[in-house]
Protein backbone atom coordinates (compact mmCIF):
# COMPACT_ATOMS: atom_id res chain seq x y z
CA UNK A 1 0.00 0.00 0.00
CA UNK A 2 2.94 2.33 1.00
CA UNK A 3 4.65 1.71 -2.05
CA UNK A 4 1.84 2.00 -4.56
CA UNK A 5 0.88 5.49 -3.13
CA UNK A 6 4.48 6.45 -2.82
CA UNK A 7 6.03 9.75 -4.90
CA UNK A 8 8.53 7.18 -6.34
CA UNK A 9 5.94 5.34 -7.55
CA UNK A 10 3.68 8.01 -9.17
CA UNK A 11 6.53 9.43 -10.71
CA UNK A 12 7.00 6.74 -12.28
CA UNK A 13 3.52 6.58 -13.63
CA UNK A 14 3.50 9.82 -14.56
CA UNK A 15 6.80 9.58 -16.80
CA UNK A 16 5.00 6.30 -18.27
CA UNK A 17 1.48 8.19 -18.80
CA UNK A 18 3.24 11.23 -19.67
CA UNK A 19 4.77 8.74 -22.81
CA UNK A 20 1.88 7.62 -23.51
CA UNK A 21 -0.25 10.49 -24.33
CA UNK A 22 2.21 11.88 -26.02
CA UNK A 23 2.56 9.01 -28.31
CA UNK A 24 -1.20 8.35 -28.91
CA UNK A 25 -1.88 12.21 -28.87
CA UNK A 26 0.71 14.63 -29.70
CA UNK A 27 -0.20 16.33 -26.85
CA UNK A 28 1.64 17.40 -23.48
CA UNK A 29 -0.21 17.93 -20.17
CA UNK A 30 0.50 19.96 -17.49
CA UNK A 31 2.42 17.91 -15.30
CA UNK A 32 0.38 19.40 -12.31
CA UNK A 33 -2.52 18.47 -13.75
CA UNK A 34 -1.30 14.83 -15.03
CA UNK A 35 -0.34 13.94 -11.66
CA UNK A 36 -3.80 15.57 -9.89
CA UNK A 37 -5.48 12.89 -12.17
CA UNK A 38 -2.63 10.01 -11.13
CA UNK A 39 -3.29 11.09 -7.34
CA UNK A 40 -6.96 11.01 -7.79
CA UNK A 41 -6.75 7.50 -9.35
CA UNK A 42 -4.37 5.96 -6.84
CA UNK A 43 -7.10 7.17 -4.36
CA UNK A 44 -9.69 5.37 -5.93
CA UNK A 45 -7.90 2.16 -6.51
CA UNK A 46 -6.68 2.59 -2.82
CA UNK A 47 -10.12 2.36 -1.29
CA UNK A 48 -10.97 -0.80 -2.90
CA UNK A 49 -9.39 -2.99 -0.19
CA UNK A 50 -9.77 -6.02 -2.30
CA UNK A 51 -7.51 -5.11 -4.58
CA UNK A 52 -5.09 -3.42 -2.37
CA UNK A 53 -4.76 -6.78 -0.26
CA UNK A 54 -5.01 -9.19 -2.94
CA UNK A 55 -2.78 -7.74 -6.43
CA UNK A 56 1.14 -6.98 -6.64
CA UNK A 57 2.23 -3.81 -7.00
CA UNK A 58 3.11 -4.14 -10.31
CA UNK A 59 -0.82 -5.12 -11.24
CA UNK A 60 -2.01 -1.72 -9.43
CA UNK A 61 0.29 0.21 -11.57
CA UNK A 62 -0.99 -1.88 -14.90
CA UNK A 63 -4.62 -0.86 -13.44
CA UNK A 64 -3.73 2.78 -12.52
CA UNK A 65 -2.45 3.03 -16.51
CA UNK A 66 -5.07 1.65 -18.11
CA UNK A 67 -7.58 4.16 -15.72
CA UNK A 68 -5.32 6.89 -16.94
CA UNK A 69 -5.72 5.80 -20.56
CA UNK A 70 -9.61 5.53 -20.54
CA UNK A 71 -9.61 8.78 -18.89
CA UNK A 72 -7.82 10.67 -21.61
CA UNK A 73 -9.92 8.17 -24.21
CA UNK A 74 -12.75 9.77 -22.87
CA UNK A 75 -12.01 13.39 -21.88
CA UNK A 76 -9.58 14.55 -24.87
CA UNK A 77 -11.89 16.04 -28.04
CA UNK A 78 -10.88 17.79 -31.10
CA UNK A 79 -10.69 21.25 -30.85
CA UNK A 80 -12.93 23.72 -31.69
CA UNK A 81 -12.65 27.16 -32.98
CA UNK A 82 -13.90 28.70 -29.85
CA UNK A 83 -11.74 28.61 -26.82
CA UNK A 84 -12.59 29.40 -23.10
CA UNK A 85 -10.59 31.82 -21.09
CA UNK A 86 -10.63 30.01 -18.45
CA UNK A 87 -8.99 27.00 -19.92
CA UNK A 88 -5.78 25.30 -19.97
CA UNK A 89 -3.62 24.89 -23.74
CA UNK A 90 -1.81 21.65 -23.77
CA UNK A 91 1.71 22.28 -25.16
CA UNK A 92 2.39 20.44 -28.60
CA UNK A 93 5.38 18.21 -28.23
CA UNK A 94 8.20 18.82 -30.90
CA UNK A 95 8.08 16.00 -32.89
CA UNK A 96 7.48 15.78 -36.81
CA UNK A 97 4.81 16.26 -38.31
CA UNK A 98 4.34 12.91 -39.78
CA UNK A 99 5.58 10.78 -37.35
CA UNK A 100 4.63 7.21 -37.00
CA UNK A 101 2.16 5.94 -34.17
CA UNK A 102 3.12 2.47 -33.20
CA UNK A 103 1.89 -0.49 -34.73
CA UNK A 104 0.45 -3.41 -33.10
CA UNK A 105 -0.13 -6.48 -34.85
CA UNK A 106 -3.18 -8.53 -33.36
CA UNK A 107 -4.49 -12.07 -33.98
CA UNK A 108 -7.59 -11.24 -35.20
CA UNK A 109 -8.14 -7.55 -36.14
CA UNK A 110 -11.99 -8.03 -35.01
CA UNK A 111 -12.19 -4.37 -33.70
CA UNK A 112 -12.45 -1.47 -35.85
CA UNK A 113 -8.61 0.53 -35.83
CA UNK A 114 -8.12 3.71 -35.39
CA UNK A 115 -7.19 5.38 -38.57
CA UNK A 116 -4.13 7.68 -38.42
CA UNK A 117 -3.82 10.02 -41.62
CA UNK A 118 -0.01 10.66 -41.86
CA UNK A 119 0.14 13.86 -43.83
CA UNK A 120 -2.76 15.76 -41.10
CA UNK A 121 -1.95 18.68 -38.67
CA UNK A 122 -1.05 18.33 -35.01
CA UNK A 123 -4.06 19.11 -33.21
CA UNK A 124 -3.64 21.96 -30.51
CA UNK A 125 -6.28 20.63 -27.69
CA UNK A 126 -7.53 22.32 -24.54
CA UNK A 127 -8.56 20.60 -21.32
CA UNK A 128 -10.74 22.64 -19.13
CA UNK A 129 -9.72 23.02 -16.07
CA UNK A 130 -13.28 22.43 -13.85
CA UNK A 131 -13.92 19.66 -16.77
CA UNK A 132 -10.59 17.92 -15.92
CA UNK A 133 -11.95 17.35 -12.39
CA UNK A 134 -15.58 16.73 -13.04
CA UNK A 135 -14.28 13.79 -15.18
CA UNK A 136 -11.98 12.87 -12.38
CA UNK A 137 -15.11 12.56 -9.88
CA UNK A 138 -17.45 10.49 -12.63
CA UNK A 139 -14.20 7.36 -12.00
CA UNK A 140 -15.13 7.45 -8.88
CA UNK A 141 -17.99 5.18 -10.10
CA UNK A 142 -15.32 2.99 -11.37
CA UNK A 143 -13.71 1.77 -9.02
CA UNK A 144 -13.54 -2.04 -9.61
CA UNK A 145 -10.93 -3.28 -12.39
CA UNK A 146 -13.67 -4.71 -14.69
CA UNK A 147 -14.14 -1.37 -16.45
CA UNK A 148 -10.31 -1.35 -17.37
CA UNK A 149 -10.70 -4.06 -19.81
CA UNK A 150 -13.50 -2.12 -22.48
CA UNK A 151 -11.13 -1.35 -24.55
CA UNK A 152 -9.45 -4.77 -25.61
CA UNK A 153 -9.94 -7.79 -27.60
CA UNK A 154 -10.67 -10.34 -25.71
CA UNK A 155 -10.05 -12.98 -28.46
CA UNK A 156 -5.84 -12.46 -27.70
CA UNK A 157 -6.71 -14.08 -24.28
CA UNK A 158 -4.80 -11.35 -22.32
CA UNK A 159 -5.82 -10.58 -19.07
CA UNK A 160 -3.46 -7.43 -17.93
CA UNK A 161 -4.68 -7.92 -14.27
CA UNK A 162 -4.25 -11.57 -14.01
CA UNK A 163 -1.35 -12.42 -16.05
CA UNK A 164 1.26 -14.10 -14.35
CA UNK A 165 3.75 -14.39 -16.65
CA UNK A 166 7.51 -13.46 -15.34
CA UNK A 167 7.36 -9.86 -17.10
CA UNK A 168 4.42 -9.07 -15.19
CA UNK A 169 5.95 -9.32 -11.94
CA UNK A 170 8.98 -6.72 -12.65
CA UNK A 171 8.22 -3.40 -12.25
CA UNK A 172 10.71 -2.11 -14.59
CA UNK A 173 9.16 0.89 -16.40
CA UNK A 174 9.78 0.14 -19.88
CA UNK A 175 7.65 -3.01 -19.49
CA UNK A 176 5.06 -0.28 -18.41
CA UNK A 177 5.61 1.31 -21.70
CA UNK A 178 5.12 -2.04 -23.52
CA UNK A 179 2.02 -2.49 -22.02
CA UNK A 180 0.75 1.36 -22.71
CA UNK A 181 1.97 0.63 -26.34
CA UNK A 182 -0.22 -2.79 -26.77
CA UNK A 183 -3.40 -0.86 -24.97
CA UNK A 184 -3.68 2.07 -27.43
CA UNK A 185 -3.15 -0.20 -30.31
CA UNK A 186 -7.27 -0.88 -30.77
CA UNK A 187 -9.36 2.13 -30.12
CA UNK A 188 -13.36 0.89 -30.16
CA UNK A 189 -16.27 2.60 -32.28
CA UNK A 190 -17.50 6.41 -30.57
CA UNK A 191 -21.11 6.03 -29.99
CA UNK A 192 -23.37 8.41 -29.67
CA UNK A 193 -25.60 8.35 -26.47
CA UNK A 194 -29.19 9.42 -27.39
CA UNK A 195 -31.23 10.83 -24.63
CA UNK A 196 -34.66 9.04 -24.06
CA UNK A 197 -37.88 11.66 -24.99
CA UNK A 198 -41.15 11.36 -25.15
CA UNK A 199 -40.94 12.13 -29.30
CA UNK A 200 -37.89 9.05 -28.60
CA UNK A 201 -38.97 6.60 -26.37
CA UNK A 202 -37.06 3.30 -25.58
CA UNK A 203 -38.98 -0.19 -26.27
CA UNK A 204 -37.91 -3.38 -24.74
CA UNK A 205 -36.38 -6.84 -26.50
CA UNK A 206 -35.67 -9.59 -24.90
CA UNK A 207 -33.35 -12.44 -26.21
CA UNK A 208 -33.57 -15.39 -23.64
CA UNK A 209 -31.61 -18.84 -24.81
CA UNK A 210 -33.91 -21.01 -24.64
CA UNK A 211 -35.19 -19.60 -27.85
CA UNK A 212 -32.38 -20.98 -29.89
CA UNK A 213 -32.76 -24.89 -31.28
CA UNK A 214 -31.17 -26.04 -28.01
CA UNK A 215 -31.67 -29.80 -29.29
CA UNK A 216 -28.70 -29.77 -32.13
CA UNK A 217 -27.05 -26.55 -30.67
CA UNK A 218 -26.20 -27.63 -26.56
CA UNK A 219 -23.74 -24.81 -26.02
CA UNK A 220 -25.56 -22.02 -23.73
CA UNK A 221 -22.55 -19.52 -24.11
CA UNK A 222 -22.16 -18.14 -27.41
CA UNK A 223 -25.38 -17.93 -28.86
CA UNK A 224 -25.79 -17.04 -32.20
CA UNK A 225 -28.56 -15.26 -33.57
CA UNK A 226 -30.49 -13.19 -36.01
CA UNK A 227 -31.39 -9.64 -34.89
CA UNK A 228 -34.91 -8.73 -35.39
CA UNK A 229 -34.43 -4.95 -35.63
CA UNK A 230 -33.51 -2.67 -38.66
CA UNK A 231 -29.98 -1.62 -37.42
CA UNK A 232 -30.03 1.16 -40.02
CA UNK A 233 -32.92 2.66 -38.58
CA UNK A 234 -32.47 2.17 -34.64
CA UNK A 235 -30.12 2.64 -31.61
CA UNK A 236 -29.69 -0.68 -29.82
CA UNK A 237 -27.88 -0.51 -26.54
CA UNK A 238 -27.58 -3.23 -23.38
CA UNK A 239 -30.08 -3.26 -20.46
CA UNK A 240 -29.66 -5.44 -17.61
CA UNK A 241 -29.03 -9.27 -17.90
CA UNK A 242 -30.59 -12.32 -16.14
CA UNK A 243 -28.08 -15.43 -15.48
CA UNK A 244 -28.65 -18.29 -13.29
CA UNK A 245 -27.52 -17.47 -9.83
CA UNK A 246 -24.58 -19.64 -9.38
CA UNK A 247 -22.56 -17.33 -11.76
CA UNK A 248 -21.81 -14.69 -9.40
CA UNK A 249 -19.57 -17.61 -7.27
CA UNK A 250 -17.66 -18.00 -10.18
CA UNK A 251 -16.73 -14.60 -11.14
CA UNK A 252 -16.89 -10.90 -9.46
CA UNK A 253 -18.08 -9.57 -12.87
CA UNK A 254 -18.51 -10.79 -16.54
CA UNK A 255 -17.49 -9.18 -19.77
CA UNK A 256 -20.17 -9.80 -22.73
CA UNK A 257 -19.27 -9.48 -26.28
CA UNK A 258 -21.51 -8.51 -29.23
CA UNK A 259 -20.00 -9.15 -32.91
CA UNK A 260 -21.21 -9.84 -36.39
CA UNK A 261 -17.23 -11.13 -37.10
CA UNK A 262 -16.45 -8.06 -38.36
CA UNK A 263 -16.96 -5.81 -35.08
CA UNK A 264 -17.08 -6.82 -31.39
CA UNK A 265 -18.21 -4.36 -29.05
CA UNK A 266 -17.61 -5.38 -24.86
CA UNK A 267 -19.71 -4.29 -22.27
CA UNK A 268 -18.76 -4.97 -18.44
CA UNK A 269 -21.32 -6.36 -15.75
CA UNK A 270 -21.49 -6.70 -12.12
CA UNK A 271 -24.13 -8.42 -10.04
CA UNK A 272 -26.78 -6.06 -9.07
CA UNK A 273 -29.81 -8.52 -6.97
CA UNK A 274 -31.43 -11.54 -6.57
CA UNK A 275 -34.77 -12.25 -8.92
CA UNK A 276 -35.74 -15.45 -7.43
CA UNK A 277 -34.26 -18.51 -9.92
CA UNK A 278 -31.84 -15.64 -11.66
CA UNK A 279 -29.76 -12.86 -10.40
CA UNK A 280 -29.74 -9.46 -12.24
CA UNK A 281 -26.62 -8.27 -13.40
CA UNK A 282 -26.12 -4.08 -14.74
CA UNK A 283 -23.63 -2.57 -16.97
CA UNK A 284 -21.52 -0.89 -14.41
CA UNK A 285 -21.28 2.64 -16.39
CA UNK A 286 -24.23 5.19 -16.52
CA UNK A 287 -23.23 5.81 -19.82
CA UNK A 288 -24.30 2.78 -22.08
CA UNK A 289 -22.48 3.22 -26.24
CA UNK A 290 -25.07 2.08 -28.30
CA UNK A 291 -24.45 -1.16 -30.27
CA UNK A 292 -22.52 -0.17 -33.15
CA UNK A 293 -22.13 -3.48 -35.73
CA UNK A 294 -22.63 -3.63 -39.23
CA UNK A 295 -24.88 -6.87 -39.45
CA UNK A 296 -28.13 -8.57 -38.23
CA UNK A 297 -26.37 -11.84 -37.93
CA UNK A 298 -24.71 -11.85 -34.20
CA UNK A 299 -23.31 -13.69 -31.45
CA UNK A 300 -23.02 -13.13 -27.53
CA UNK A 301 -20.56 -14.86 -25.81
CA UNK A 302 -20.19 -14.17 -22.14
CA UNK A 303 -16.51 -14.51 -20.07
CA UNK A 304 -15.74 -14.38 -16.80
CA UNK A 305 -12.94 -11.90 -15.15
CA UNK A 306 -10.45 -14.01 -16.84
CA UNK A 307 -11.27 -13.74 -19.86
CA UNK A 308 -12.10 -17.65 -19.87
CA UNK A 309 -15.51 -18.38 -21.07
CA UNK A 310 -18.20 -17.94 -18.56
CA UNK A 311 -19.16 -21.42 -17.87
CA UNK A 312 -22.75 -21.91 -18.88
CA UNK A 313 -24.40 -25.38 -18.63
CA UNK A 314 -25.26 -27.26 -21.66
CA UNK A 315 -28.88 -28.44 -22.81
CA UNK A 316 -27.85 -31.99 -23.10
CA UNK A 317 -29.84 -34.06 -20.91
CA UNK A 318 -31.85 -37.13 -22.81
CA UNK A 319 -34.91 -39.01 -21.80
CA UNK A 320 -33.77 -42.46 -21.86
CA UNK A 321 -37.02 -44.35 -20.58
CA UNK A 322 -40.39 -43.35 -19.27
CA UNK A 323 -43.05 -44.84 -17.48
CA UNK A 324 -46.59 -43.80 -17.04
CA UNK A 325 -47.33 -43.66 -13.31
CA UNK A 326 -51.32 -42.82 -13.10
CA UNK A 327 -51.64 -39.35 -14.60
CA UNK A 328 -48.14 -38.93 -14.61
CA UNK A 329 -44.77 -39.52 -16.37
CA UNK A 330 -41.36 -40.50 -14.21
CA UNK A 331 -38.81 -40.03 -16.57
CA UNK A 332 -35.29 -41.63 -16.57
CA UNK A 333 -32.66 -39.27 -17.68
CA UNK A 334 -28.85 -39.34 -19.06
CA UNK A 335 -26.01 -39.16 -16.90
CA UNK A 336 -25.77 -35.74 -17.72
CA UNK A 337 -28.42 -34.34 -15.22
CA UNK A 338 -26.37 -34.86 -12.46
CA UNK A 339 -24.31 -31.76 -13.70
CA UNK A 340 -27.75 -29.45 -13.33
CA UNK A 341 -28.73 -28.63 -10.05
CA UNK A 342 -32.43 -30.26 -10.49
CA UNK A 343 -35.10 -29.85 -7.88
CA UNK A 344 -39.00 -30.11 -7.19
CA UNK A 345 -40.81 -27.65 -8.74
CA UNK A 346 -38.11 -26.41 -11.29
CA UNK A 347 -39.68 -26.36 -14.70
CA UNK A 348 -38.48 -27.80 -17.95
CA UNK A 349 -39.09 -27.89 -21.77
CA UNK A 350 -39.14 -31.35 -23.28
CA UNK A 351 -38.85 -31.55 -26.86
CA UNK A 352 -40.41 -34.65 -28.03
CA UNK A 353 -39.82 -36.71 -31.57
CA UNK A 354 -42.87 -34.57 -33.20
CA UNK A 355 -40.98 -31.35 -33.04
CA UNK A 356 -43.25 -29.96 -30.15
CA UNK A 357 -42.19 -28.43 -27.42
CA UNK A 358 -43.73 -28.85 -23.71
CA UNK A 359 -43.55 -26.97 -20.49
CA UNK A 360 -43.52 -28.99 -17.81
CA UNK A 361 -43.42 -28.42 -13.94
CA UNK A 362 -41.05 -31.15 -12.07
CA UNK A 363 -43.20 -32.45 -9.26
CA UNK A 364 -41.21 -35.17 -7.54
CA UNK A 365 -37.88 -36.76 -7.67
CA UNK A 366 -37.06 -40.31 -6.69
CA UNK A 367 -34.71 -42.88 -7.80
CA UNK A 368 -33.36 -40.83 -10.03
CA UNK A 369 -36.17 -40.23 -11.90
CA UNK A 370 -38.41 -37.12 -12.33
CA UNK A 371 -42.37 -36.60 -12.19
CA UNK A 372 -44.03 -34.50 -14.07
CA UNK A 373 -47.94 -34.51 -15.65
CA UNK A 374 -48.71 -36.41 -18.70
CA UNK A 375 -51.20 -33.96 -19.83
CA UNK A 376 -50.28 -32.81 -23.27
CA UNK A 377 -48.03 -35.68 -24.23
CA UNK A 378 -48.29 -39.55 -25.92
CA UNK A 379 -46.10 -42.09 -24.54
CA UNK A 380 -44.82 -42.60 -27.99
CA UNK A 381 -43.26 -39.29 -28.27
CA UNK A 382 -41.15 -39.71 -25.57
CA UNK A 383 -38.79 -41.83 -28.02
CA UNK A 384 -35.40 -39.66 -28.83
CA UNK A 385 -37.02 -36.80 -26.51
CA UNK A 386 -35.00 -34.18 -24.95
CA UNK A 387 -35.13 -31.62 -21.77
CA UNK A 388 -33.41 -28.11 -20.90
CA UNK A 389 -34.05 -27.03 -17.79
CA UNK A 390 -35.25 -22.83 -17.79
CA UNK A 391 -33.62 -21.78 -14.95
CA UNK A 392 -30.04 -22.56 -16.65
CA UNK A 393 -30.81 -20.27 -19.44
CA UNK A 394 -29.66 -16.14 -19.51
CA UNK A 395 -32.21 -13.38 -20.73
CA UNK A 396 -30.54 -10.31 -22.07
CA UNK A 397 -32.73 -7.34 -22.07
CA UNK A 398 -31.93 -4.76 -25.30
CA UNK A 399 -33.41 -1.38 -25.63
CA UNK A 400 -33.99 0.25 -28.57
CA UNK A 401 -35.16 3.55 -30.16
CA UNK A 402 -35.14 5.69 -33.65
CA UNK A 403 -31.88 6.88 -34.69
CA UNK A 404 -32.77 10.49 -34.11
CA UNK A 405 -29.99 13.02 -33.32
CA UNK A 406 -31.14 15.12 -30.21
CA UNK A 407 -29.29 18.43 -30.13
Amino acid sequence: MNTFTSKANIDKLFNASNNMIIDKYNININKNNLIDIIANIIESISNDTTLINTKTINDLNKLTLIKIKDFVELNIKKPTNKISSKSVLLEQPQVPLKQEQPQIPLKEEIYDTYDKNENSQIDNTVIHDDDLMNKMKNLEENRNAMNTLNTKGFNNNINYLYNDSDASKTNNIDDIKLLLIDLIGTKTNENIAIKETKQNPKKDLFINSINRDWSFNKEINNLKLNIGIDIKKFYIEPSTILLPTYIKNDTPYIIVNFSDNTRTQTYNYIFNKNNGNWDEWININNTIDTINIISKNWKISFYDNRNNELHLYKDDIDIIEVIKDNNNYKLKLSDTYKYHNIKINDFILIKTNDSNYHNKKIINIENEEITISNTGIIIENFINSKIALIKDQFTINLKYYPILLIQ
